[in-house]
């Protein structure tokens, strides 16, 4: 449905998109994910034709080069609604069909199917100012689909919400998106958010895409330092590649000599880019591990008693040693932080799992990573990874 090859666009001397390719399929909603200043709004400017990029953009097998924005067959919610507040609801979701000259009965069929997708029917005569930020948010919504575009875009359209309105408004366009089978590519920078409207989710840095996969696939299985960082949280400690074992790489973690040997995932496995696997002398660390704060196993210092992040955990790895420097109660799970050397570990464990007795500030615990979670590593490249 929608195809982007080699997208680059600059302001002057600054690149803001660097060769974005990106396929959306007929019906799915990708959600495109990053922190400020990444592109994101900027690459929805160049498909709606606000902005001139560099690069081939095509909607429906149809280049989009010269097409005005209102011929693109595209519907846009902005961050802000943009709603015409001298309208009332009516108004607003009727423009774009009346731009286009349906005639009134068609007109009056969709405005009917709109407010019932979205949860509006009986609001047609509400002036915007009445309604709250959730319904405006859907008469957004509603506005956008009247004119039943080949293409929905989406900028950050729940930032303006509180964070109860916006978990319950995000269900209802979910519900509303699957419902209408819209194309859609949506803007974002919450992970909850992209992980719960995309079919896939695209990670954009610094105007490249680092990574598009699936919601699972970007969690566990990072393509890129970058993504490993920026989705979810992670402990990241020093490594030492030490061996192959068939196509299992394993790693000293902390300190080239130190005696745990843990599994990991390399980019090896995932772009065919081998790391050299190098002995225990000392030397800068050649790796960086993430760790996911679920994917520890917590003994208490002499093994009386244990703490698993999953139902289970076994093996013959090694334990690296450590001491809880502060707990935290979180509904559903409980925060430790763990000091090991000089590197503070994250882990969570589930209520059930925590013993409050056993796990206290102060306590000499053991940890590794549990059986089948292997996290991953990526050459170190200084701070920025």
């Amino acid at each position: 449905m929608l195809k982007i090859r080699d997208l680059h666009l600059a302001y002057g001397a600054v690149e803001v998109l660097r060769g974005i390719d990106l396929d959306v399929e007929r019906g799915e909603t990708v959600a495109l994910l990053g922190p400020s200043g990444s592109g994101k709004t900027t690459l929805l400017r160049v498909l709606m034709g606000f902005e001139q990029g560099s690069g081939i953009v095509e909607l429906r097998g149809k280049r989009l080069d010269g097409v005005p924005p209102h011929r693109r067959g595209i519907g846009l919610v902005f961050q802000n609604y943009a709603l015409f507040p001298h309208l009332d609801v009516r108004g607003n979701v009727l423009f774009g069909p009346r731009s286009l000259g349906w005639d009134a009965s068609r007109c009056e069929e969709r405005l009917g199917e709109m407010l019932e997708l979205v949860g509006l029917t009986g609001y047609e005569r509400r002036r915007i100012g009445e309604l709250s930020g959730g319904q405006q948010q859907r008469v957004a919504l509603a506005r956008a689909l009247a004119t039943e575009p080949d293409l929905l875009l989406l900028d950050e359209p729940l930032s303006n919400l509180d964070p109860e309105l916006r978990e319950r408004t995000r269900q209802q366009l979910a519900d509303a998106l699957r419902a209408v089978e819209t194309t859609c590519l949506l803007v974002t920078h919450e992970q909850d958010e992209a992980f719960e409207l995309g079919d896939r989710v695209a990670v954009l840095s610094a105007g490249r895409l680092e990574q598009v996969d699936v919601p699972e696939r970007l969690y566990r299985t990072p393509a890129t330092a970058f993504v490993a960082s920026f989705i979810g949280r992670s402990s990241v400690l020093d490594a030492w590649p030490t061996e192959r074992r068939g196509g299992e790489l394993r790693v000293r973690p902390l300190r080239a000599d130190a005696e745990a040997s843990w599994p990991v995932l390399a980019p090896t496995e995932r772009s065919g880019s081998p790391i050299e696997v190098v002995g225990p002398p000392g030397g800068e660390a050649p790796l960086r591990m993430w760790v996911r704060p679920e994917d520890w196993d917590v003994e208490v210092r002499g093994g009386e008693r244990r703490h698993d992040a999953a139902a289970d955990g076994s093996g013959g790895e090694q334990w690296l040693s450590g001491t809880v420097a502060d707990v935290r109660f979180a509904g559903a799970l409980s925060y430790l932080e763990i000091v090991v050397e000089e590197a503070r570990i994250e882990v969570a464990l589930l209520q059930g799992r925590v013993d409050p007795d056993a796990l206290q500030r102060g306590c000499a615990v053991r940890l590794r990573p549990r059986s089948g979670a292997l996290p991953v590593v990526f050459p170190d490249r200084g701070p920025s990874g």
